[in-house]
């Protein structure tokens, strides 16, 4: 069968360039991989382009599985209070200076004070290292956007049980994830751990000037 279009999902690793051996297409690439500082966001759209070049047409995972989107607003039983709202304010901020510059998806706010911030280790690691960063009080927010200029065709921001499960174990109070522009997998069971964790889980609007 020919197939036309293509779907790309899962984790993005970057092994370390010791590690590659490119085929002849791979060695062409090179040099626009190797012309500046690039974060996983620039890669990622390289790739798409050399695929539509091949005549592929890659299409976004949620354009497949339409419930998978993130819907604005709470998703169980716990909503985000005045004190969680501010921090995820300041997780906004923050975080889009961070996609701006293809850095991360990721922040993790607690009254005001940024904790941790997500760069190539992934989320997991970012809250493994927010671990015994968490004061006391009410516990922090992990906010999760899509980069700014990012194709939103792939690697957008996702959220499952795991998420929940080691946001929980760190401290963390809630979860605000980018309405429209992020991924929930396993969204009843994530909700279900979510409630029993007494954690909110909510899609927010994410105002962007993109220049």
């Amino acid at each position: 069968a020919r197939v036309k279009e293509v779907v790309m999902v899962g984790l993005v690793t970057r092994p370390s360039w010791r590690d590659v051996k490119p085929d002849w297409r791979g060695l062409k690439m090179l040099p626009k991989v190797l012309g500046g500082s690039q974060g996983d966001g620039a890669i990622l759209s390289l790739a798409i382009k050399e695929l539509e070049l091949e005549g592929f047409c890659v299409i976004g995972i949620d354009d497949v599985l339409t419930d998978l989107r993130t819907p604005l607003g709470p998703l169980g039983q716990y909503h985000p209070d005045s004190i969680a709202q501010r921090d995820i304010e300041r997780a906004i901020e923050v975080g889009l200076a961070l996609g701006a510059v293809d850095v991360g998806q990721a922040v993790v706010v607690q009254h005001g004070v940024v904790l941790g911030v997500e760069a190539v280790e992934g989320t997991d690691a970012l809250l493994e290292r927010c671990l015994g960063l968490c004061r006391g009080g009410d516990g922090g927010v992990l906010l999760k956007l899509k980069k700014a200029y990012q194709d939103s065709r792939v690697d957008l921001p996702t959220v499952g049980p795991d998420t929940v499960a080691k946001a929980s174990q760190a401290g963390i109070r809630g979860i605000a994830i980018e309405a429209d522009a992020s991924l929930l997998v396993e969204r009843a069971r994530l909700v279900r751990d979510a409630d029993l964790a007494g954690m909110f889980v909510t899609g927010v609007k994410v105002e962007r000037c993109l220049g």
